[in-house]
């Protein structure tokens, strides 16, 4: 018997990644999730029922597998779709998960177990095929903490890397209560490009709902990174957090969702 759980899969660019990883995840969660909802674009709709056409489900599964295109005047960001797929979703928990990632069924159970009751969890080590270095530095740890003067605090885990294993943390791929998703009203949309959406959901959540803070799991990181612009990564990374500090700073621990999801216009949902 599945769990109410929604795992919610951002892809538009028509990303090869989805292609590579999809029919991969439908396997490991057959059964540990109730629905996958894939949130794209319209321009990329025919490219996302393509992947999904030949997954086959077991017999008497009840995983359900939705797809909803919709359409924004402004750009597109993995926060804005993430936001409306919070507000269309079903599951009592929710977990967020990059389409470049596959997730093993053990790690959907774990995250499923350690999130709701006051705890957010996010993925522990997302590891490569490529072979570690030899040296003696196992982990390195990038803490990030904001504390406020009323005695609130919330401390995240930046990034962990392992070395000799070649892997790394992934606070992006997140599990719990969807209704812990609505008090921090979800993502912050207006995050664009690359980073930081995830850090600061975290470090919101931490701040508003008083949420204890977790990792868990591992999984295989797929991603197509041949054609990634570097120079432009790190720019919006910086742009991202810049604009996250000042909102801490201003006293704004508030997500975009009801904005991002009334201004989408949705397009079409497949089932």
């Amino acid at each position: 018997m599945s769990h109410s759980v929604s795992v919610l899969i951002p892809c538009w660019s028509r990303r090869v990644d989805f292609a590579a990883t999809f029919s991969l995840n439908v396997r490991e969660m057959d059964g540990e999730v109730s629905e996958i909802l894939i949130i794209t674009i319209p321009d990329d709709l025919e490219f996302i029922r393509s992947v999904i056409r030949d997954v086959k489900l077991k017999k008497r599964s009840s995983l359900r597998i939705r797809v909803l295109a919709c359409r924004t005047e402004k750009l597109p960001t993995k926060g804005r779709l993430l936001n409306v797929g919070i507000a269309q979703c079903t599951g009592l928990k929710v977990i967020c998960l990059d389409c470049d990632i596959v997730l093993p069924r053990r790690t959907i159970a774990s995250m499923r177990g350690s999130a709701g009751q006051g705890n957010v969890t996010y993925l522990a080590k997302l590891s490569t095929n490529r072979k570690g270095a030899e040296t003696e530095v196992q982990v390195i740890r990038n803490i990030f903490e904001v504390a406020l003067s009323d005695g609130r605090s919330a401390r995240v885990e930046r990034s962990a890397i392992y070395q000799r294993d070649n892997a790394r943390s992934a606070p992006g791929v997140v599990c719990t209560e969807r209704q812990h998703l609505i008090e921090v009203r979800g993502y912050n949309g207006d995050l664009a490009g690359y980073g930081w959406e995830d850090i600061d959901l975290l470090i919101r959540m931490g701040i508003k709902t008083g949420c204890a803070i977790s990792a868990t799991g591992e999984a295989v990181d797929r991603a197509d990174r041949k054609n990634e612009n570097e120079q432009g990564r790190l720019l919006s990374e910086s742009q991202n957090y810049q604009s996250c500090l000042a909102n801490y700073c201003l006293g704004i621990f508030d997500g975009s969702l009801e904005a991002d999801y009334s201004e989408a216009m949705i397009e079409k949902i497949e089932e």
